[in-house]
Order: structure tokens, then sequence, then C-alpha cells
């Protein structure tokens, strides 16, 4: 996952973010310093639970396969939204489903810890057959901790060929 974090104010590229199945690492190019952690340092935000491909899921807007892998699960739909609330292993979630089957709204929890990670998503468009959504409003409470952010895509492209120059 390339994540590149730019300023809109200024237009300025504030750090890259590269996150792999074994490793973060953060160019934070405000305070001109460089981190490198492995892959659990994600759980310092999310909790103990959350793999890289939840992440992935979570960050594209998609189902979690891994997470609906379970025999723990409630599934109620009306005619223009379909929940999905279940348990597996340590991880509590929930999803909330447009008429398309797409995430509207995704929560998460580790069992028996404070805080929980939430995703709103919003601008779906198709692309490259994918329906994808251009916003998303992630909140993450994790302890003391406390994140938020909005994500707005300009650009998503799917199953190219890329370089990542970090």
């Amino acid at each position: 996952i390339w994540i590149s974090v730019t300023a809109t104010v200024f237009n300025y590229e504030a750090a890259r973010v590269l996150i792999t199945p074994d490793s973060v690492k953060i160019m934070n190019k405000l305070q001109s310093e460089y981190i490198k952690k492995p892959f659990s340092y994600i759980h310092t935000y999310t909790g103990e639970g959350i793999t890289f491909q939840t992440l992935q899921d979570l960050l594209l807007g998609n189902v979690s396969r891994q997470l609906l892998n379970t025999d723990r699960m409630t599934v109620a739909s009306a005619t223009d939204e379909t929940q999905l609330v279940g348990v597996n292993e340590s991880l509590s979630f929930q999803y909330s489903l447009n008429a398309d089957f797409r995430p509207k709204v995704f929560r998460i929890a580790v069992q028996g810890a404070k805080g929980d990670l939430e995703a709103y998503y919003g601008g779906f468009k198709k692309i490259a057959g994918y329906n994808f959504a251009n916003n998303q409003q992630l909140s993450i409470k994790s302890g003391a901790s406390n994140v938020s952010a909005t994500i707005d895509y300009i650009k998503a492209e799917f199953n190219e060929v890329i370089e990542l120059p970090f």
C-alpha cells in the first residue's frame, strides 16, 4: 500500500507511507524524519488482529473476505441496504452495504479492548470496471489516541504496473 499525503492548502506532499505485509515505512517531509517499523506498528492505532489484507480492504472500500470467513455472522437486508454483523477471532465487525453491495459504513473493534475503527465511504464511481469509493472518512480510537482522516482519491488505477519511488 503506497500513500502520498498532500496538504491541499499548499498542494505540498507532506508525507509518503509504504505499508507491506512486513513493514511500515513513513517519510515525514514536514519534520524531516524517516520511520521504519514492523507491520505490528499499525496495531498501535488499530488494535491487534488487523492484517495487511484487512487494512488493504479497508482503504480500497472492499468487504474483507478474511473477516467474512466466520460462522459467527448475521445478515439482514432491506431494499437498498444490507447489514453484515459478525465476529472473526478477536475482531467484531459491522458492514452497511449499499444496493450494489459496496460498503457505505464499516466498523471494526478488537473485543475486550478500548477503541474502534470506523470508515464511511461515498462518491462511488466506476473505474476500470470497479465501483470505487472516491471519498472516505476514517476515525480510529485506540486507548488515548484518536485519529481521523478524510481521504479524497485524486487518481485510482487498478491492475497497472507502477514503480514506487519511495
